[in-house]
């Protein structure tokens, strides 16, 4: 059901992930609007290891899609 979403989707994921290794990012690419972000030195949570840098990089996700939707 992964196609069904249309949203731009962002996908972070950490190359150092022991739980769910990197190779199953694949699974997700038949989201259409998919972007798939590999964090280095950064496990399965990226959110704990690394709270600034995700809200940051979210946040200019969001920025940057709420201005290219401006502009469609």
């Amino acid at each position: 059901d992964l196609e069904m979403i249309t949203a731009r989707t962002l996908l972070i994921w950490g190359t150092e992930d022991k739980i769910l290794p990197v190779k199953h990012a694949t699974h997700f690419s038949s989201i259409r609007n998919l972007t798939v972000e590999l964090w280095p030195e950064t496990g399965h949570c990226p959110h704990t290891e690394s709270p600034l840098n995700i809200v940051s990089r979210i946040a200019y996700f969001i920025a940057e899609n709420e201005l290219e939707a401006m502009v469609e």
